[in-house]
């Protein structure tokens, strides 16, 4: 399988935030009803993006 990441794939500011709301949404509410699996994929999104994981910036190829 050959897959190319590309810029049309990142995702924007505004996707990036809707992302966020949503895991940490879901992430309080399971917690209000003690559960973790949310809690948990929220955690993993919200670092991975946090840690370079980014939205669509200006994209310059390497050479």
């Amino acid at each position: 399988m050959n897959w190319v990441l590309t810029p049309d794939k990142f995702l924007t500011g505004e996707e990036v935030q809707i992302l966020r709301k949503t895991c940490k949404d879901a992430a309080d509410l399971a917690r209000s009803k003690g559960q973790s699996n949310s809690i948990r994929t929220w955690m993993i999104i919200d670092l991975a993006l946090q840690t370079g994981c980014k939205g669509r910036r200006e994209f310059q190829p390497r050479n």
